[in-house]
């Protein structure tokens, strides 16, 4: 079993390394090779008899690899990579593999007009197998290194060592003629034909003394040596902020050279997934029982916000109890609203929703844009989309990833209901009418505050056909109530704004009106607007004269303008416009 990691470790990360190392036990590296993928390069496999017995060019399109040659360069090329560029064998960091029966070499490096000369090529190899041969002498001085480098028992097979290194010395200029003539970029990467049980204990005598992000700052504790992890951690000189100044022991936290290893393995296997989101089911073998970016269905789960670089990184982890995707939900079209294909007119679908990733694709299209989703995690200067939406993105993304990532909903209605109406507002403005008008139904559907999911397409139709019914009669009535009223401005003020002629794309017009706060400044811009573009209404258009008079003369009870009504009005089925031809200045 894991010991806990000491001194402020992460539990939930040693609860699921844990639960990562019995599958490891059990299934070994193959838990990482089996989706390990090779760097572009040319992998060529070496005979023990000196025949080159087969080569690989990995690029960027490979259609038709063999898969049995794919996996035996995968297997060997994992075991051989350096950890990272600040703990090579070769001291000059020419040669990037890590023991002696594998040889890495930027292309750059050996062939072409700025590679190595002959001289200098064999130099490095001499002392690359020297340091291979006596390990020892690159631990000398690093005291604690090498306490852990003499943890190692198996010896070195010098004939296999002196084998491969005599065939680089002889043969390497062969090698580079070869190469010119071949089309590959990156790496070259030679191996020799040797059973993966010698590269794997040779790859363990690299990793054993360099796993720790830095050994000076090891200790022992009851005759066992703990340190700092390489992973997810990148402490040194240049961040002390990551130590915790006031404990005994200032690293963030520390771990056993007994489980280090399974560290490593661990990272290794988040490396072989893509940047996004992870879910690992509580009963995950590592290999069945993982989902990428969504997961359907229900259950506990372990929660990982991977972000891929040079190494990968956990920006967030968390273990999900009775997570749960399945959330039937309906949008009814409660405005009655419209949109235009093949120059017809046709009536909003109603939306029908399974699952919750279902409905953050709605939201992340709808309202941001498709800039949500990829931007749950990034810095403000890398999202590139309209500011407005921007500026509500950065506000609300947090409590939009806790609900549709981890189904949290704490926090999702407040935040939606104070920044839904503005997310609509700016898609009215961008010229977006369907999506501010899918948008404004998906609102009322999240938000009750009218009157219950329910009774708000009720009392939306219930108020239009109270209009209707007086805009017919020959005798005029009145508004009876501020919802009439703001509908009503809603239908009026988008009749207006189609009359104009332009074809405004980002919807301008509309702008004055939804940044009315008060009645008083409402029917300003509405005589205004009407001043503007009463040559393009018909005068004896009855109907309209009897709306906007309507509006005149009506008073609401509260001065303060009821956007989300005006909106319904403003994006439903224009009652204006029935019987007439439909604008064809909209979108």
């Amino acid at each position: 079993m894991l010991t806990p990691i000491l001194l402020g470790g992460d539990f939930l990360i040693t609860e699921l390394m844990e639960m990562f190392k019995k599958q490891y036990d059990i299934k070994g590296d193959a838990l990482i090779i089996d989706r390990y993928e090779l760097k572009p390069g040319i992998y060529i496999k070496i005979n023990i008899d000196k025949t080159i017995d087969s080569s690989l060019i990995i690029n960027k399109k490979n259609d038709d690899i063999n898969h049995q040659q794919y996996n035996w360069f995968a297997s060997r090329d994992y075991l051989s990579n350096l950890i990272d560029m600040n703990k090579p064998i070769d001291g000059k960091k020419k040669i990037h593999s890590n023991n002696y029966m594998s040889f890495f070499m930027k292309k750059e490096v050996l062939v072409g007009e700025k590679s190595l000369s002959e001289d200098a090529l064999l130099d490095r190899i001499e002392e690359y197998y020297n340091i291979l041969s006596n390990p020892e002498l690159k631990y000398n001085s690093k005291k604690k290194s090498l306490e852990l480098y003499n943890e190692i028992d198996v010896p070195i097979n010098e004939e296999l060592l002196r084998f491969c290194k005599d065939y680089l010395v002889n043969y390497i200029k062969d090698i580079k003629e070869q190469l010119e003539k071949e089309q590959f970029t990156n790496y070259v990467k030679l191996f020799f034909d040797v059973p993966y049980e010698e590269y794997e204990k040779e790859s363990n005598r690299y990793l054993i003394p360099n796993l720790y992000n830095n050994n000076n700052y090891n200790i022992k504790i009851n005759g066992n040596v703990y340190g700092l992890t390489n992973n997810n951690m990148g402490l040194n000189a240049k961040k002390p902020y990551l130590e915790h100044k006031t404990k005994y022991n200032s690293m963030p936290y520390l771990v056993d050279s007994k489980e280090i290893l399974v560290h490593k393995k661990f990272f290794d296997w988040i490396s072989t997934r893509k940047s996004g989101f992870l879910y690992i089911d509580a009963d995950s073998d590592f290999v069945e029982g993982i989902e990428e970016n969504i997961k359907v269905g229900q259950g506990n789960c372990y929660f990982l916000y991977i972000k891929q670089g040079k190494e990968p990184e956990l920006r967030d982890y968390e273990y999900l109890t009775g997570y749960n995707n399945d959330l039937y939900m309906e949008v009814p079209n409660y405005i009655d609203a419209q949109y235009k294909k093949d120059n017809q007119w046709l009536d909003m679908e109603r939306e029908t929703f399974q699952y919750l990733y279902e409905i953050e694709k709605f939201v992340d299209y709808i309202f941001f844009n498709q800039a949500l989703i990829r931007h749950y995690k990034s810095d403000s200067k890398d999202i590139k989309t309209d500011q407005d939406i921007k500026n509500i993105l950065l506000l609300t993304r947090d409590a939009f990833y806790e609900y549709f990532k981890k189904g949290k909903t704490q926090h999702f209605k407040s935040v939606f209901k104070k920044h839904g109406i503005e997310l609509v507002k700016r898609q009215l403005t961008l010229g977006n009418i369907y999506q501010a008008s899918k948008g404004l139904n998906f609102y009322f559907a999240i938000n009750n505050e009218k009157g219950g999911i329910e009774k708000m397409g009720g009392i939306y139709k219930q108020t239009i056909e109270n209009i209707k019914e007086k805009l017919l009669l020959d005798d005029y009535l009145d508004c009876e109530s501020d919802e009439e009223y703001y509908v009503l401005a809603g239908q009026v003020v988008r009749y207006l704004t189609s009359q104009s002629q332009s074809r405004q794309k980002d919807h301008s017009t509309v702008d004055p009106f939804l940044n009315c706060k008060k009645d008083k400044r409402l029917k300003n811009e509405i005589n205004t607007t009407f001043a503007k573009y009463s040559h393009a209404i018909v005068s004896n258009y009855v109907r309209f004269n009897q709306g906007l008079s309507m509006i005149e003369a009506y008073q609401p009870q509260n001065e303060n303008v009821d956007t989300q009504l005006f909106l319904a009005g403003f994006l439903g089925k224009n009652i204006f416009f029935e019987g007439k031809e439909s604008v064809d200045n909209e979108k």
